[in-house]
């Protein structure tokens, strides 16, 4: 049997890039800052369209993952 994607509500442990939707790791992810928040993406690519429309995906980015959106001052 084929479990059925599940979208839930609760963010996942995992780095999830906002834009494409990948799973990303820390260490690869393009990190930058929006709002003194930290975000993660998986290219440039997607990080320009993140800053093309921030607010959108800022808050799905904190949706689909835990690790997104942390305030600066906790990521050092």
């Amino acid at each position: 049997t084929v479990k059925p994607l599940v979208t839930t509500a609760a963010p996942a442990d995992k780095l999830i890039c906002p834009v494409s939707g990948e799973e990303i790791e820390e260490s690869t992810a393009v990190r930058f800052t929006y709002n003194s928040k930290v975000y993660y993406t998986c290219c440039n690519g997607c990080k320009n369209k993140f800053l093309k429309d921030p607010e959108t995906y800022a808050k799905k980015a904190e949706t689909i993952s835990k690790r997104q959106g942390k305030p600066e001052a906790d990521t050092k």
